[in-house]
């Protein structure tokens, strides 16, 4: 395959990862990189000679998610403990 001429986001579209990763792998592998006219980074590379497998990996919603839902039963919990002390003779 010939060599392109693409900026870090086209280069990440073809590898499927992001820009930023993009410019990480150009960086690591020290490819020649020149600037366009419009001012973006133009990068040389030969997509046969990279062999890069995005990594998988489990979406960050889902774990935030469960922090949240955790969180919202611990101030439930909270609340409880809250209005049992206010109840009581000794309380608040």
């Amino acid at each position: 395959m010939p060599v392109e001429m693409l900026t870090y986001a086209e280069l990440g579209g073809k590898l499927k990862i992001s820009p930023e990763a993009a410019r990480a792998l150009v960086k690591r592998h020290r490819l020649q990189r020149s600037r366009s006219n419009d001012g973006k980074t133009l990068v040389q590379v030969d997509l046969t000679e990279i062999s890069h497998a995005p990594v998988a990996r489990a979406p960050q919603t889902q774990a935030g998610h469960q922090v949240v839902t955790a969180l919202k039963e611990h101030i439930v919990t909270l609340q409880t403990d809250l209005m049992e002390m206010k109840a009581s003779p000794g309380g608040l």
